[in-house]
């Protein structure tokens, strides 16, 4: 469940169009010609409530899912139930670093996946995941330009990381990523670390999603970083 959304962007560009999951509409790198998209260049603050019937389209894209979102006094409830329900919301809007804070009640479920993530066209990607049968702990990652044979994980350790609300930040500047959890700072990644040209450097849009990594369609290497298939029957 997400229950707030904040969002400080330093610096926006105008830039092109993403999806989740390290998959892009329309990708500058494979020679599409993609439109210009807009800015942020500003705070955002955002939270969800009983007030709601649906995700505000001035701001927000269900790309999946539209029907699996309910809200309550607590905030957005994401629910997948069966094979190939997902959910994914992505902003109207790009940035080009800043910070971004959400308010997060992971789900619960072998295989099921939470995510906050930022995302560019060209799938330079950094994330907060968190999997549904891991209580003691949260996943960081980050790639560039869908490299994502980087083994970059780190997995910094949470009391109730289901059963409880938790402040996921992520603080992106042309230095360094910063990783924050509940207002402690867990992880810093500096722009010179990994591969050579990898670290995010094009502006990206904001992907709040709910899947199913343990799928039993999914590649084994997937199902088995999400901890296992996921049963369905079970949630």
């Amino acid at each position: 469940m997400f229950r707030s959304f904040f969002l400080a962007a330093a610096t926006a560009l105008l830039a092109t169009q993403v999806s989740a999951q390290t998959k892009s509409e329309c990708n500058p790198t494979e020679g599409d010609t993609c439109p210009d998209n807009p800015a942020l260049g500003t705070t955002f603050d955002y939270t969800f409530n009983d007030t709601l019937a649906e995700m505000d389209s001035r701001f927000f894209n269900v790309t999946f899912g539209e029907k699996l979102i309910t809200f309550d006094k607590d905030g957005a409830a994401f629910s997948i139930h069966k094979h190939k329900d997902s959910i994914r919301v992505k902003t109207g809007f790009y940035i080009f670093y800043g910070r971004v804070e959400a308010i997060i009640q992971a789900a619960p479920g072998q295989g099921i996946v939470s995510t906050i993530n930022l995302l560019s066209d060209d799938l330079d990607e950094v994330d907060w995941e968190l999997l549904g049968g891991v209580h003691d702990a949260a996943s960081t990652n980050w790639y560039g330009k869908g490299n994502d044979t980087q083994m970059n994980g780190f997995d910094p350790p949470l009391e109730n990381a289901i059963g409880e609300f938790h402040n996921y930040t992520l603080v992106w500047t042309e230095e360094e990523l910063q990783f924050w959890l509940d207002d402690e700072q867990v992880r810093v990644v500096p722009a010179g670390e990994g591969t050579p040209g990898t670290y995010p450097q094009t502006p990206c849009q904001i992907n709040l999603a709910l899947w199913a990594g343990g799928d039993p369609e999914n590649q084994q290497g997937v199902i088995d970083w999400a901890g296992g298939e996921t049963d369905y029957d079970a949630g």
